[in-house]
């Protein structure tokens, strides 16, 4: 006796096969491999219908005597796909709304709500916080669209879950603002920082807790000698690089970086946006003072075309990181516009001369 699960993923992304029937089924095999999900060991006669141009059905034969936390299991493999599925196309979404600012909010609010999905799927009582960066700068500068975070922070508050900002690249400057949380209009209730916050001159980071947070462990109770709120470590308030943090921080109030960030950078997002058509560039984006170009992969490897503009930018005096598919930009939050000309020529040449 076998039991039929009937699970339905939208038909996109890593579900978007080539050939809509059943002989896609490997495919389907290889995909819940790929994210991790279940072994081939665990599926039995996997089958693929379609009888919606937009969505998929997968239907999983189990024999009877499955287990019963496994079949569960099986059927989070719907949402887990569906997630996996949608990782992907927001980042299509993402770069769409970079790429046209008149966008609506609505693919925002349907990518959000994604979390409504793994609310339902294993209960809020179960999900203590939920992380996030408020722009993605090393996966290639993934601006979310306008509204996103705000949708996460609703959700969040309704369900008592923590919404945690990873600002190592945003805080202090990047972002035009202090923090990307203020960039961006909304405020975590936990909030990690870094890097600029001793110019990357020396390891250092931070952990910021709203004062909710801090106060439920002041009033949690126990004993008189015991410590409220620990949070020691190894290295905690290492004198050296306490010392680079306070004066980084004072040049930062001093002069005013996200000032001279908010000012720089619509001269930066023109000069960036101007490369638009050259060889090889399937997308731009920027934020801040913080940009991407994506180029086209050559012979299948996405690599290769970064790696080699890279080289060639730094044999012309020049340091542009590479990451997967783009050259990402990060310039000093001093830089001046005749700076940036001069990059940016050199990255228009390179590009032209790439193979």
């Amino acid at each position: 006796m076998r039991q039929i699960i009937r699970i339905v993923v939208p038909f996109a992304g890593i579900l978007a096969l080539a050939a809509c029937d059943q002989s896609g089924s490997a495919q389907v095999q290889r995909a819940m491999q790929d994210v991790n999900v279940i072994d081939e060991s665990n599926l039995n006669d996997v089958m693929l219908t379609v009888a919606d141009p937009n969505e998929a059905v997968l239907y999983f034969q189990r024999s009877s005597e499955a287990d019963p936390d496994r079949i569960d299991h099986l059927r989070g493999l719907g949402l887990s796909l569906v997630r996996a599925d949608r990782a992907r196309e927001s980042v299509s979404v993402w770069r769409d709304v970079v790429a046209h600012p008149e966008a609506t909010s609505e693919d925002s609010v349907e990518l959000a709500d994604a979390l409504l999905d793994q609310i339902a799927l294993h209960d809020a009582s179960t999900i203590a916080a939920v992380i996030v960066e408020p722009m993605s700068g090393s996966a290639g500068v993934i601006v979310p669209p306008k509204g996103y975070l705000d949708r996460l922070r609703e959700i969040c508050t309704a369900h008592d879950i923590l919404l945690i900002f990873d600002e190592v690249i945003t805080a202090f400057g990047r972002s035009g603002a202090t923090t990307g949380a203020e960039a961006f209009g909304v405020t975590p209730d936990i909030m990690n920082v870094a890097k600029q916050i001793t110019n990357g001159a020396i390891p250092m980071g931070a952990v910021i807790a709203s004062s909710e947070i801090f106060d439920t462990f002041m009033h949690a109770g126990g004993p008189q000698h015991a410590v409220e709120f620990p949070h020691g470590y190894t290295y905690s308030a290492h004198p050296v690089a306490c010392a680079a943090g306070l004066a980084a921080l004072d040049m930062m109030e001093r002069d005013n970086f996200p000032a001279q960030v908010k000012a720089i950078a619509p001269t930066f997002e023109q000069k960036l946006h101007a490369l638009k058509g050259r060889n090889h560039i399937v997308d731009i984006r920027n934020y801040g003072l913080a940009g991407a170009i994506q180029l086209a992969p050559r012979d299948g490897d996405p690599a290769i075309r970064p790696r080699d503009a890279h080289m060639a930018l730094w044999e012309a005096g020049f340091y542009v990181r590479y990451g997967g598919d783009t050259l990402q930009f990060g310039p000093p939050f001093g830089t001046t516009e005749a700076e940036l000309e001069r990059l940016f020529d050199a990255v228009a040449t390179t590009l032209d001369s790439l193979a």
